[in-house]
């Protein structure tokens, strides 16, 4: 499937007086060409977004997917509420109607079994779990 441009990434940042850096829309065009990689820059400059917009971007063509679509790994549990604020952020502001869920060695049974049932679209998750 070939790749979404990224106007609307770019629409999106637009609409909330946002510039996107450099190294976001090298990483939205690199993930676009199908590369893997690592975004390396300081806490607080757009690192998350470089990755969801293409991620999401992409998953638009999949809409009406019912199944999981993405996996998102976060180091520390503390950093999955950031980004699950953020990917919800994106999916509103996109026009996905992908949901997010989170998932770490705290989420009881019963969410759990929510989450086989019916998962997430994008899973926020940590190593542990």
């Amino acid at each position: 499937m070939p790749f979404p441009d990224i106007k609307k990434g770019l629409a999106w940042f637009a609409s909330k007086d946002w510039t996107p850096f450099a190294f976001q829309l090298e990483a939205w065009q690199s993930y676009g060409q199908g590369f893997s990689g690592l975004v390396n820059a300081p806490t607080g400059s757009g690192k998350t977004f470089s990755l969801l917009v293409p991620i999401l971007m992409e998953g638009s063509a999949k809409e009406n997917s019912e199944h999981l679509q993405s996996i998102w790994i976060t180091p520390i549990r503390a950093l999955g509420k950031e980004i699950e604020y953020s990917a919800n952020e994106a999916v509103e502001g996109l026009g996905s109607s992908w949901k997010v869920g989170v998932r770490s060695g705290d989420t009881s049974f019963k969410q759990k079994q929510k989450q086989l049932e019916l998962p997430p679209q994008f899973l926020i998750t940590t190593p542990e779990s």
